[in-house]
């Protein structure tokens, strides 16, 4: 291979790198879309982890560039959704502004007004997006959650439903009538007995043992039945 050759070579392969480094600039300079650039900053600095459900909702004021280099200053109330920052342009401009982020996420509501006491059955519920700023952190969101549940206090139609305002169905009630099963060792007693609260499956509570006056904790098992077991 002749000394001219080699130069030739040495010049293309120089050639193709060059371009290469030329895209590679005008992408860098090219920017990213302001709404990225917000998206990326929401969930870097959003008090309350963002769900993989959720969705950002962007209101960007008029005349706002379409791309920029990056974001500065970025100061976000995770109340009002309000945010402040400096927009650095891929001309190198520095463009203050405001804007808002509604964070939406999936929200399991009922369709209707529920009184207390209710078994709650998917026909009562559907899935809407709700304001996350608007959202006690004590919703529950999904439908294996509460469907089964039964409602202790009134659920609002539309509005979330949250952890204290629904329980397991309740399965013996005050005042009660319920026969108290003693195991110990492998013997079985039976007493009448009156329940003292109301009580759930698998929930421990205050029966009067109607033979002895005696008070005691049991645990629910059937309706009508709770049980001691003596330790």
């Amino acid at each position: 291979m002749t000394h001219r050759t080699i130069m030739k070579s040495v010049l293309a392969l120089f050639l193709v790198c060059f371009s290469s480094m030329l895209k590679a600039d005008e992408q860098l300079f090219a920017g990213t879309p302001v709404a990225t650039l917000v998206e990326e900053h929401l969930l870097a600095t959003s008090e309350r982890e963002i769900p993989s459900d959720g969705r950002i909702e962007l209101r960007l004021p008029q005349g706002l560039p379409e791309k920029g280099l990056r974001l500065d200053d970025f100061i976000f109330d995770a109340r009002s959704g309000m945010f402040v920052t400096r927009l650095i342009s891929t001309q190198g401009d520095s463009i203050g502004f405001r804007g808002q982020a509604v964070i939406a996420v999936p929200v399991y509501v009922p369709v209707r007004r529920i009184p207390s006491g209710i078994l709650l059955s998917q026909e009562d519920f559907h899935m809407v997006d709700i304001a996350m700023m608007a959202m006690p952190a004590n919703t529950l969101r999904n439908p294996e959650d509460i469907l089964g549940m039964e409602s202790r206090r009134i659920l609002l139609g539309g509005r979330p439903v949250l952890a204290g305002s629904i329980s397991e169905p309740l399965v013996i009630e005050r005042g009660d009538e319920v026969s108290i099963i003693l195991s110990s060792g492998g013997l079985n007693l039976s007493a009448p007995g009156k329940v003292l609260e109301d009580g759930a499956m698998g929930q421990n509570v205050r029966v009067v043992n109607l033979k002895s006056n005696a008070s005691l904790t049991a645990t629910v098992v059937s309706k009508g039945v709770v049980e001691v077991i003596a330790k």
